[in-house]
């Protein structure tokens, strides 16, 4: 009995889903001092990512006939990167996006917004 136990308990752990990354308080920051972040980008050249309020992540980049898609949630800000946690992906971050520049606005009265990921600009 003991063997079957120890199985099952292996067996339900390795079906139970990702754990391996610390909670953060990503929706916090994005409701506050990270506000900005939140919305559609897109850099003109077949690129735009979305920041969803709670955190949810999507870049895609069109090339042609061509899409490239990455979906995840934001796991952390950490200094100059975002961790993203891709959707279905099992290792402890997935992709790393470097923060060239924070957004901000082009002006005072502006609705336009800019920012720099991985060496792309991005507007909205």
């Amino acid at each position: 009995m003991t063997t079957r136990w120890a199985f099952a308990v292996v067996l339900v752990a390795a079906c139970s889903g990702r754990k391996d990354y610390a909670p953060t308080d990503v929706a916090g920051q994005l409701a506050g001092p990270k506000k900005a972040w939140v919305g559609h980008w897109e850099d003109g050249a077949g690129r735009s990512v979305d920041i969803g309020p709670h955190g949810g992540y999507r870049y895609r980049h069109v090339r042609g006939s061509r899409t490239s898609v990455v979906e995840g949630e934001i796991v952390a800000f950490e200094g100059e990167q975002m961790k993203i946690h891709q959707n279905g992906i099992a290792s402890q971050y997935d992709r790393t996006v470097t923060i060239g520049a924070a957004p901000k606005s082009s002006g005072l009265f502006s609705k336009r917004w800019t920012m720099a990921l991985d060496e792309h600009f991005y507007t909205r």
